[in-house]
């Protein structure tokens, strides 16, 4: 008569496993090689073959008493993995009513199967047998075992399961009976949503079928929820609570209206959370039922059961209607608790879930508290307005883009997107904070949001603010100079011209001039400009667009402007230059300005005949590299690039000479890959000898010295005395550096006479020049 789970109670006998005391006679259950037996004082009571079960053992047995015989839960391993199976005892008989596998099948999240226990809903202790099918998207909250669906109870007189419409054994629980409520209350914060059902009406018997049913959260006293199985006794629904970082305190429940067609109320429901229970015993005839609960509870689901119902109701079907969840937070100051919390490093995420499901009544009370938030907390204010109020929120989703940091602005400006106009309006009230940064901001975003309402409130600040705040104004604008905006732009650009607004006017020109589309047209303004000016201020900005363009008549005013008596002309116009090499005019004008009296323009032409091939400047480099700027006759090598070898060395040569560092480091690297001259080679050597005082100069020359694979005598002994001044231990830092340079050019030089120069300071070298030459000898010569 007694219910026992025998865990440990298994004894090995002879590669049988028995399990003692499996029935209340005392009698033990046997299987060995796939053989049932029931034995008792080693008489065998029964037994029965059981297909499959050749190679399985007993892992665990639960007896009961049944109204017929005895029952018995058995779990069974096997190398095909894990079985379940029921065992039904009677008239000194065994019978198997279920067996199956215990594994859940199908995709994950949707994994079904079938399972067959013993129940006792009634709690008398007489059991009976039930089969159902397990869906892992169905659980009841608090038990770690999935409950059963569609649920069927084994008949002893035919043998077969039955529909079954039978309470389910539910744990013991604490008996709350609820109040009639007159009125449905409010929920400001809505607390949990349905999750999974054990049935309902069109189910089919099919889990994959079942739908949480919303109806029991919209808010519409005309619908429900109706179990598809019997009256509707043991079906369940679960919730899962949106956060367990606040309290449910109690419940309020709509019932359906008595009546002879329509479904009846439940009598008793079940109320389950992850480890307590409660009994809910619902008021007779009233259209609603409050609930408090003993204490607050913190849960992160709850399930309702449908524990008893009205026995003259039979077999009505039973339905149960709204379910509000009273929490901590909804009495009037509940929203303002959750906006305080979104600064919560525990409970802030947990806020913007509660925050999210209350939707538009929580954008007043974040825009009190929104300046008074932490960094964090506006970021998580930030996703709430994104999804709920994006509209009504723009104004605090504008603040946290310009002013928040890279992932609060992510969801500003997603909200931003969404809010259109309103969103466009909040932005462009920043675009004249007084802060360049946050100016700055609203101008990328409006950029980035396009449209016409965000270019026009750009084009409006053309021309005013700090010159940075126009530049990044500028940028801001390129995306709106495109179709029927870039005709506009353009005209805007003209009549701010007529009107004196010149720096409003060169800002549009400078946005047209960078589309391919408008560049022309832009040039073509500016030149008019330039032409009709006199001031300084006018003709430089004029002549930067005029560049711009690839136009004949832009190219002869360009040209013209590199023979200006201004300077700055003069050099605005080389520059522009640079990009037309490929023209002869263009080219002349570089080599004449390489003789100018400015400095800033002979480097402009430098950079720009850098590494060209037409060698009719040439003779102009060694004129340049008497400059008496330093910088001019480093550029010198640069622009050799392009000549033959014949032309270079006596300028790298010359360069080496030089008593300027910056030249010297630039002849360095052009000696490099100049080809073999030993006047090269000398002075590359003299600038790693003890005469040269700088030692990243010395490491240079070393680096390029291994690279020329210069084998002569000279070099390998300013090599030698630069690795052994630099590698005492008390060198300094930058002179130690310089030696591991010369010990990696004497390992790729590689001669014997190298070797056997980097052997010699193997054992006295500090760390830095130790490790170099080391590095040099296990690497093979890099020099023929």
């Amino acid at each position: 008569m007694k219910p026992a789970l025998l865990a440990g109670a298994a004894v090995l006998l002879l590669a049988r496993i028995a399990v003692a005391d499996a029935f209340a006679d005392g009698a033990t259950l046997i299987l060995s090689q796939g053989v049932l037996s029931l034995q008792h004082n080693g008489k065998t009571l029964a037994k029965k073959t059981v297909d499959g079960w050749r190679d399985a053992t007993l892992e665990a047995v639960k007896t009961a008493s049944l109204q017929q015989g005895e029952g018995a839960e058995l779990t069974l391993s096997s190398p095909a993995g894990a079985l379940r199976a029921v065992l039904w005892r009677h008239g000194g008989k065994l019978s198997i009513p279920w067996q199956g596998s215990a594994a859940l099948s199908g995709d994950p999240g949707e994994r079904t199967g079938e399972d067959a226990r013993l129940a006792d809903p009634d709690g008398d202790g007489v059991f009976h047998i039930e089969k159902g099918v397990l869906y892992e998207g169905a659980s009841l909250c608090g038990s770690d075992r999935l409950p059963l669906l569609f649920r069927q109870i084994f008949d002893p007189a035919t043998r077969k399961f039955l529909p079954a419409d039978v309470f389910r054994t539910l744990p013991s629980a604490v008996e709350v009976t609820g109040t009639p409520a007159p009125a449905a209350s409010t929920v400001a914060i809505p607390f949990a949503l349905p999750a999974a059902v054990s049935s309902m009406e069109g189910d089919e018997g099919n889990p994959l079928f079942l739908s949480a049913p919303s109806a029991l959260m919209d808010s519409d006293g005309q619908t429900r929820w109706t179990p598809g199985t019997g009256t509707g006794r043991g079906e369940f629904v679960t919730f899962q609570a949106i956060s367990d970082g606040w309290a449910m305190t109690g419940l309020e429940i709509d019932v359906p209206r008595k009546g002879t067609d329509g479904p009846a109320a439940p009598r008793e429901l079940a109320l389950l959370t992850e480890d307590s229970a409660f009994r809910l015993v619902l008021p007779d005839g009233a259209p609603r039922a409050a609930f408090t609960l003993p204490a607050p509870v913190k849960t992160r689901c709850f399930s309702l059961v449908i524990s008893g119902v009205d026995v003259q109701s039979s077999p009505r079907r039973t339905a149960l209607g709204e379910v509000r969840v009273q929490t901590e937070f909804d009495g009037p100051d509940g929203p303002a608790l959750l906006v305080a919390a979104l600064d919560d490093p525990l409970l802030g995420e947990q806020a913007v879930l509660l925050l999210r499901a209350a939707g538009m009544a929580v954008v007043k009370e974040i825009g009190q508290r929104f300046a008074s938030l932490t960094l964090a907390g506006k970021r998580r204010a930030a996703r709430v307005l994104a999804d709920v109020a994006p509209r009504e929120g723009a104004p605090m989703l504008a603040d946290a883009a310009v002013r928040g940091d890279g992932f609060e602005v992510a969801d500003a400006v997603r909200g931003l997107g969404r809010a259109g106009r309103d969103g466009v309006a909040a932005l462009s009230g920043f675009l004249d904070d007084r802060e360049d940064a946050v100016a700055m901001r609203a101008m990328a975003l409006l950029s980035q949001m396009g449209g016409d309402g965000a270019c026009g409130a750009l084009v409006d600040r053309a021309g005013t603010g700090s010159s940075a705040r126009r530049a990044r104004l500028r940028e801001a604008l390129v995306p709106c100079a495109d179709g029927s905006r870039g005709d506009a732009l353009l005209q805007r650009a003209a009549d701010a011209a007529q009107s004196g607004a010149m720096l409003t006017c060169f800002d549009l020109l400078d946005v047209a001039s960078r589309r391919r589309s408008l560049v022309d047209r832009a040039a073509a303004q500016a030149a008019q400009m330039y032409a009709a000016a006199t001031d300084f201020d006018t003709r430089f900005r004029a002549l930067r667009i005029v560049a711009r363009s690839r136009e004949k008549k832009a190219t002869s005013l360009v040209l013209a402007a590199a023979r200006d008596p201004d300077r700055y002309l003069r050099e605005t116009a080389i520059i522009a230059l640079r990009r037309w090499t490929d023209e002869p005019a263009a080219r002349q004008a570089l080599v004449h300005a390489l003789r100018d009296g400015e400095v800033a323009v002979r480097m402009a032409a430098l950079i720009g005949l850098a590494g060209m091939e037409e060698g009719d400047w040439g003779d102009a480099l060694g004129f340049l590299q008497e400059d008496p700027w330093p910088r001019v006759r480093a550029l010198v090598l640069s622009a050799s690039a392009g000549l033959d070898e014949t032309r270079r060395r006596p300028l790298v040569a010359r360069a080496l000479a030089d008593d300027s560092a910056i030249v010297v480091g630039r002849a360095l690297d052009s000696a490099a890959v100049v080809g073999a001259d030993p006047a090269i080679d000398v002075l590359v050597a003299a600038r790693i000898d003890g005469s040269e005082k700088n030692p990243s100069l010395r490491r240079q020359a070393a680096r390029t010295a291994g690279m020329r694979c210069a084998k002569d005598e000279k070099t390998l002994k300013a090599l030698a005395w630069s690795l052994a001044f630099g590698a005492d231990p008390l060198a300094d830092p930058a002179d130690a550096v310089a030696a591991a340079e010369a010990a990696l050019a004497l390992g790729r030089i590689g001669t014997t006479a190298a070797r056997r120069m980097l052997e010699q300071m193997r054992e006295r070298a500090n760390p830095t020049a130790d490790s170099a030459i080391r590095s040099a000898l296990r690497q093979p010569a890099g020099c023929r």
